[in-house]
């Protein structure tokens, strides 16, 4: 595997870029999260959400990215039958989204995510439990 590493002169290029993508992303898939019981509309969350977390990776927004993953790991569940979607589990996933956002307009404001570990650490929980 190889680990591409990008100054910050790349990075600010690519920021623009990251952002308008990032954000229109997050909206389709808050948009999308009211339409969670149509496997159509969860195909599109995990599309939505593996893109955000390679984007994320991209630029160095480790934590970001990370947590897409996780998220990205639930839609997939969701697809292959391993998690059923629940009124137990929608709150889990909103606030994950929720946490993306937040991450992602602080990238825009300060040019640095939030730290995300804890809710990385629900998350994680969360998916060992469902045994995903």
């Amino acid at each position: 595997m190889y680990l591409f590493i990008m100054d910050q002169s790349q990075i600010k290029n690519y920021l623009p870029d990251f952002l308008s993508s990032a954000k229109s992303d997050i909206q389709t898939i808050n948009k999308l999260l009211g339409s969670i019981f149509d496997l159509t509309a969860v195909a599109e969350l995990r599309r939505l959400t593996h893109s955000l977390k390679g984007k994320s990776y991209f630029l160095g927004f480790r934590q970001t990215g990370d947590l897409a993953k996780l998220i990205e790991n639930i839609f997939a569940s969701i697809l292959d039958n391993r998690l059923s979607v629940s009124d137990s589990n929608v709150p889990e996933i909103k606030k994950a989204t929720d946490c993306l956002e937040q991450s992602v307009d602080s990238i825009e404001k300060s040019g640095q995510e939030i730290n995300l570990q804890d809710q990385i650490k629900l998350l994680t929980q969360f998916l060992t439990k469902a045994n995903l």
